[in-house]
């Protein structure tokens, strides 16, 4: 079987973060300490309940960081995008402080 179609998607199996996106537009912003894979997949699955709503995505961007980095990172993505589930009314929402 040829390769040439794949891509690598190692970098989810680092700590990092994630950034979720739905038609281009920063909808998420995610961290993960160990690897993000798992965290990816609990924001489209994960049995919240009914009246919570799922972070809908169609696009999935990750970038390996230091752990003792993802904090700041985080922190500054969020700033910068303002994502619509990381603000402090949404269901999703951590404390970016």
């Amino acid at each position: 079987m040829m390769l040439e179609n794949f891509i690598d998607v190692s970098e989810a199996l680092r700590p990092g973060i994630f950034v979720l996106c739905l038609r281009g537009r920063v909808v998420f912003v995610g961290r993960a300490t160990k690897l993000m894979m798992g965290s990816i997949v609990d924001h489209r699955y994960h049995d919240f309940p009914s009246w919570v709503p799922r972070v809908e995505f169609d696009q999935v961007l990750v970038r390996a960081v230091h752990p003792d980095r993802v904090k700041e990172t985080y922190r500054a993505l969020i700033r910068h995008y303002d994502p619509i589930h990381n603000r402090a009314n949404s269901p999703h929402a951590e404390p970016v402080s």
